[in-house]
């Protein structure tokens, strides 16, 4: 089973908070959301004002950031706070945006250093507390990272994604029942949250709680119909429960027709689909990946598998040239060229493709693989 998506940011939260006039207590992603609030320091909040032709003050700043982030404008974003903190050097709720843009960016380092500022200025920010934390945590240094998930809990315990942060760090650090118990409560905060719910689902697993996490996916497949990571991993544990072909199909499908661009779960429903000989079907999944995701290299390779399956060898090699273009490592169109070539009689080019997985440094056992499927193509 696979868990949630990882640590939390505080992204989203500065987009629920300032967009939204956030900061309640059913915000999903929110290490900032109620963080982001002016401090104290005058009787009326005078910050909304505009300073002059084109400058906003901190507050309305905030604003724009977040809207510039949904439109995925991250430089707009960043230059809009970085004018507005050479006006106001001292706000720390820029400071707090600024580590939200930079981390957007992965510019995890530079990010501390803004929610560090932040935090000398207002040391109640826990947002900015989390935040440091997450960085610390996708870096691999959770030793770190819960000890700032601690100080944000410190200030804020009902804080439910940094409650769930926190579990993350202690699970990397093996502490695995005091993670389930850090989960625990970040789900009695959020008991609706679905990526709570499937990470705790996958702590019970690895706890030996199987009934119990299996039971905790399907809770959240019924409250989040419509996302798809959530779909798929209902999937997983229908097919494990030996549930139906129909109900495992179904939530493959459904997470495929909500995101079509989702790599995993299209692999999950063509694994299913070819081997049934539900060749259609798969071509217009693939289709539509490629089509949504032209770049994407794996929706390529995967088109290259349905080509195959019906016979279309040379628009195959097309497809899985492409793939190999934009991921040269990929080892999935590697050893699907292999099988295209040896499909096609033209086994001295499959031998060629087998030496160029070699050539290119992949795994030494994909490499012998791949040469199993040559001598299975090429006897």
């Amino acid at each position: 089973m696979t868990g949630g998506r990882g640590s939390r940011t505080l992204v989203t939260a500065l987009l629920v908070s300032s967009v939204m006039g956030g900061g309640g207590a059913g915000c999903r992603r929110d290490p900032a959301a109620r963080a982001t609030k002016a401090p104290q320091t005058t009787e009326t909040d005078g910050d909304d004002e505009r300073l002059g032709e084109g400058e906003l003050g901190p507050k309305d700043t905030v604003s724009a950031v977040a809207r510039a982030l949904a439109r995925g404008e991250v430089t707009a974003a960043l230059e809009l706070v970085d004018s507005a903190l050479a006006r106001s050097p001292d706000d720390a709720r820029l400071h707090l945006a600024r580590g939200a843009v930079l981390q957007e960016l992965r510019r995890g380092e530079d990010a501390i250093e803004a929610w560090e500022r932040a935090l000398t200025l207002e040391p109640s920010l826990f947002g900015a507390l989390d935040g440091i934390g997450t960085v610390h945590l996708d870096n691999g240094r959770a030793k770190e990272a819960v000890v700032f998930f601690r100080r944000a809990l410190d200030i804020r315990p009902d804080f439910a994604a940094g409650q769930y942060n926190y579990a993350l760090a202690l699970r990397q650090l093996g502490a695995l029942d005091r993670a389930l118990e850090a989960m625990a409560r970040a789900r009695a905060l959020e008991p609706g949250d679905p990526e709570i719910l499937l990470e705790h689902a996958s702590m019970l697993e690895s706890a030996g709680r199987v009934e119990e996490g299996r039971a905790t996916v399907h809770e959240a497949a019924a409250r989040a119909p419509d996302d798809a990571w959530v779909q798929m991993i209902h999937g997983d544990v229908l097919a494990a429960e030996g549930g139906a072909r129909a109900q495992v199909l179904g939530a493959y499908r459904a997470a495929v027709r909500l995101e079509p661009t989702l790599g995993p779960a299209r692999a999950r429903l063509l694994r299913i689909l070819l081997p049934a000989g539900e060749l259609e079907e798969a071509a217009a999944v693939t289709a539509m990946a490629v089509e949504r995701a032209p770049n994407d290299a794996s929706a390529w390779s995967d088109q290259a598998a349905v080509q195959h399956a019906r016979g279309d060898l040379q628009a195959a090699l097309v497809s899985l040239d492409r793939a190999l273009d934009l991921d040269p490592a990929g080892i999935a169109a590697h050893r699907r060229r292999v099988r295209v070539y040896g499909a096609l009689g033209r086994c001295a080019e499959a031998l060629v493709a087998v030496d160029a997985m070699a050539t290119a440094g992949l795994a030494v056992a994909q490499v012998e693989r791949a040469r199993d499927d040559f001598e299975t193509s090429c006897p």
